[in-house]
């Protein structure tokens, strides 16, 4: 078996198209943990993916959390995020995969998983590899093997017809991510949430004060200053990230541990 984790996002679904065009069809499987808080259009993305692919993507949940809500499972926790940790990664991500994989019989002997890190992300591979608690899993990165870079599967998307999700090109946000990511602490980032979705805002500003999670990093370099979500000013402006794509996907907190 051949699980490839699909996050909505450009990069899972180029390298599970690689994936597909040098192993078949027969033994693949492809998966993806909904989560309500992503944008709408997410699904359709995916839905589009599944005629391109040619296969039905499955899904994968946790079933302790079966509303698949953040906000539910950062009310649960009494926590939104930490440095290396975020409940929503945890619980709707790693264990809703780990879940998946002991309901269909996956054998870390005899399958292999493939994520979408593409080329300029090979530290990711790196940090996957050496961590702990993925020891034993088979890894395959077809992106980085093929050289393929972030703008090569925009254009490979948009060659085969297939319109990137709207949380890219209608709002102009850095990936496919929950909006109101608790993970980004930029200052660049908030505001861009507040402009287009000002009660989810306004939401994570209520909840982030009432748990006591400051998610507003003013600082630079090794000295971060946190801030609460509604101690932003509205005339702060923050760096835009360089990069137009990153992916919260089932194994980015294990990949850094």
């Amino acid at each position: 078996m051949i699980v490839c984790w699909f996050s909505c996002g450009a990069a899972s679904a180029c390298a599970t198209k690689l994936t597909i065009e040098k192993y078949g069809r027969e033994n693949i499987r492809v998966v993806n943990n909904p989560v309500i808080n992503e944008h709408e259009d997410n699904k359709r993305f995916l839905e589009d993916c599944e005629k391109w692919l040619g296969i039905k993507i499955e899904s994968a949940t946790n079933p302790c959390f079966k509303h698949c809500d953040i906000t539910k499972v950062f009310d649960e926790y009494g926590v939104m995020s930490t440095p290396h940790f975020a409940p929503c990664t945890l619980e709707l991500k790693q264990n809703a995969r780990s879940q998946w994989e002991n309901d269909n019989g996956f054998n870390k002997d005899t399958d292999a998983i493939v994520m979408g890190y593409t080329v300029e992300e090979k530290q990711r591979q790196d940090r996957f590899n050496s961590a702990p608690k993925n020891k034993g899993y088979k890894l395959i990165c077809p992106l980085i093997d093929a050289g393929w870079d972030k703008h090569r599967c925009f254009n490979e998307l948009e060659m085969a017809g297939i319109k990137l999700p709207e949380i890219y090109t209608k709002f102009e946000f850095p990936n496919a991510n929950c909006i109101g990511c608790v993970k980004s602490g930029s200052v660049w980032y908030w505001q861009m949430v507040r402009k287009h979705f000002p009660e989810i805002f306004k939401q994570r500003a209520e909840q982030s004060r009432r748990l006591g999670c400051r998610l507003v990093d003013l600082g630079a370099g090794n000295e971060p200053r946190h801030i609460f979500l509604d101690e932003l000013p509205e005339n702060a402006v923050g760096r835009k990230p360089k990069s137009c794509y990153v992916e919260c996907g089932i194994f980015c907190t294990l990949g850094q541990q």
